[in-house]
């Protein structure tokens, strides 16, 4: 659908490669999930969390891009126009990426989780290391939530349809709402390895499902319900006319 409307000012204001970022890496995020399911084995447990890192570090670093994006635009008080176009913000994104991505890279190399018995029914996968990388990967993440929030306030004054910043802010506080909640449960429910991957999942959909839909739905409510009525007229008037 951002394809489709690709050509609206309500999405040109917000910025096509920025919604298909959040987009993409909100369904690559999600499909983090379906390696969990089966017997698990080392490869399998690596590409949930390159999966799961990745996509959160797309998602909440194309949030950083945007508002640094904005402030830089509109926060301007140079007589010299500044320029940051689409491909510059993609940029932007992928530099902010990079340490998870040798985080990931250095954990897959040196310490690749193994797989190991509780019992005849419960097998997990595990490194020695693995909460040090979590750890690292969370605070990273944590960092450029706090980044985009500065940067949702300072431009919180700029003009709406563009800066989104109080979306964005309610964005990155359910996140970290979100994350403060799951993460500490679900590390703490080894014992329980069924109800540890159902909380972990359950979060992971919140996570991305609820932030993208706080990004999206006032914009294709405005697409499909304010501008139509605006380009066609309301329904009352129209019945009162006739």
């Amino acid at each position: 659908m951002i394809l489709w409307f690709r050509k609206k000012p309500r999405l040109l204001a917000t910025g096509i490669i920025f919604l298909l970022l959040t987009c993409a890496s909100s369904f690559t995020g999600i499909i983090s999930i379906f390696f969990t399911f089966g017997k698990p084995n080392p490869y399998t447990c690596i590409s949930f969390y390159w999966f799961l890192s990745l996509s959160a570090s797309v998602f909440m670093g194309s949030l950083l891009a945007r508002q640094y994006r904005v402030w830089k635009v509109f926060g301007n008080r140079s007589v010299n126009p500044v320029s940051f176009t689409e491909y510059k913000l993609v940029l932007f994104t992928i530099v902010i990426s990079l340490p998870e991505f040798f985080v990931m890279l250095f954990w897959s190399i040196f310490d690749l989780p193994e797989l190991k018995s509780d019992s005849e029914d419960t097998v997990r996968c595990e490194s020695e290391l693995d909460i040090l990388y979590i750890v690292l990967i969370i605070v990273f993440n944590g960092l450029v939530a706090l980044g985009s929030l500065i940067l949702a306030i300072l431009s919180r004054k700029f003009p709406s349809s563009f800066s989104d910043a109080r979306l964005i802010g309610f964005a990155i506080y359910t996140e970290c709402l979100i994350g403060v909640i799951a993460i500490p449960i679900v590390l703490s429910l080894k014992s329980n390895p069924f109800l540890q991957w159902v909380l972990q999942a359950i979060g992971i959909l919140c996570f991305f499902l609820i932030t993208f839909g706080i990004l999206m739905i006032p914009k294709y409510y405005g697409l499909l319900v304010v501008d139509l009525i605006s380009t066609t007229g309301s329904p009352s008037l129209q019945i009162k006319k006739s």
